[in-house]
């Protein structure tokens, strides 16, 4: 029988307290702590006893974010937290990112989210510390990437948006990049930088954390344009808060396509007008996927028929994208329909 985790429950509300440990007692095994200091002391004496944290930020004399100094200057890294706030705010998000937070969670609180989420942290740090699963992440990585999804999936959930589209983004670079390594045979695009370059596509649209809502309607006026087109350069200034050498390769890839998903081949897209091969082959396949998914997903069949009709549509602007890579995605259709197709069916059954 395995051991089961501990759960440290940092939060000054007997309430909230109750409520998650009503939530989660039932998986987990639940350590108090009424107030900060009393944490820290749990923290600090029971490192290695302690799977995760769920932290508040806002408590009287220390507060959550006091304490993540704290253990992060006691050098205490490997424990996952979870932050109890009301709003995933920007500036939250970028103190966040310091520190080995892996999550936001807001009141009222959402059982069936908590406990996915905690399983889904544990069944990432299983893999890693057995071999398997994320053979070409290196630990590091793995662990910012986890407190980025997080965090992006705050924002998401508190939108009511789900993160479908962003999921098939990834999984359709991994399958594409694999084949244009081979095809093309290029040697940089090994299996680790596939890995990084797939998972970094999730974050593409990162960006939008930043910008008002309004900037997102139909209607926006031409004038406000710049404010909408500034969630490129937020994007990647979000992935760029982390400054650890073993993550620098995925924050420039993830940067790279934040920044330049909006371009175009013609040099006509934004932000900085880049043009042709100047835009990397993974941002460009990025730009198609998403188009292409956008269209695709609405038709129910996923026959090669709609297949052939979006690829005219896309090749109608011949500005947007290359020849060469038009050929090349029109090269995968059996693997792009299959992909399609088996994706559609995991999510009927």
């Amino acid at each position: 029988m395995s051991q089961r985790r501990k759960i440290l429950i940092v939060d000054d509300s007997e309430v909230d307290r109750e409520i998650l440990k009503n939530m989660l007692s039932k998986d987990f095994d639940i350590i108090e702590a009424d107030n900060g200091y009393l944490g820290l002391e749990i923290i600090l004496k029971r490192n290695a006893q302690i799977d995760a944290i769920l932290l508040d930020i806002f408590m009287p004399v220390i507060s959550g974010f006091d304490i993540l100094k704290i253990i992060s200057n006691n050098k205490i890294a490997n424990v996952p937290t979870i932050l109890i706030t009301a709003e995933a705010t920007m500036e939250n998000v970028k103190k966040a990112s310091q520190y080995n937070v892996v999550d936001f969670i807001s009141k009222p609180f959402n059982p069936e989210f908590i406990l996915n989420r905690l399983k889904e942290i544990f069944s990432a740090s299983d893999k890693e510390k057995n071999g398997f699963g994320y053979e070409h992440i290196n630990f590091e990585i793995n662990n910012y990437i986890m407190r980025l999804m997080g965090i992006y999936k705050t924002y998401l959930q508190n939108k009511n948006i789900d993160d479908e589209s962003d999921v098939r983004l990834s999984e359709l670079m991994q399958i594409l990049l694999k084949k244009y390594a081979y095809t093309e045979k290029n040697s940089e695009l090994d299996d680790v930088r596939i890995n990084y370059i797939s998972r970094a596509a999730y974050f593409h649209d990162i960006g939008k954390m930043a910008i008002p809502d309004e900037c997102f309607s139909k209607n926006l006026e031409k004038s406000d344009n710049s404010i909408y087109e500034s969630h490129t350069t937020c994007g990647a200034a979000i992935v760029g808060l982390n400054t650890l050498p073993a993550c620098q390769y995925f924050v420039q890839v993830c940067g790279d396509i934040c920044m330049h998903h909006h371009e175009r081949f013609d040099g006509k897209g934004f932000p900085h007008g880049i043009k042709g091969k100047d835009i990397s082959i993974y941002v460009q396949l990025c730009r198609i996927i998403i188009d292409f998914d956008n269209m695709f997903i609405k038709n129910g069949d996923k026959t090669p028929k709609e297949f052939d009709f979006i690829i005219n549509d896309l090749r109608a602007d011949s500005g947007i994208y290359g020849p060469e890579l038009i050929n090349f995605f029109t090269s995968c259709k059996a693997s792009i329909i299959t992909y399609y197709r088996k994706k559609m069916n995991r999510q009927l059954v």
